[in-house]
C-alpha cells in the first residue's frame, strides 16, 4: 500500500511539473517570437542596402 501512495505522490509531482513546464514553454515560445520578429526587422534594412 506503500508503494501505490508514492506512486500516486509522484504521479501528483509529474502533472505539476507538466503544467509548469507547459506556462514556462509557451512564455519562452512569445520570447523567441518576439527574438524572431526583432531579428527579422534588422536584416531587412540590410538587405535593402545590398
Amino acid at each position: 500500500m506503500d508503494q501505490d501512495e508514492q506512486y500516486g505522490q509522484e504521479g501528483d509531482k509529474e502533472e505539476m511539473t507538466v503544467k509548469e513546464a507547459g506556462r514556462l514553454g509557451g512564455k519562452k515560445v512569445q520570447r523567441l517570437i518576439e527574438e524572431g520578429r526583432e531579428a527579422e526587422e534588422e536584416r531587412k534594412p540590410a538587405e535593402r542596402e545590398e
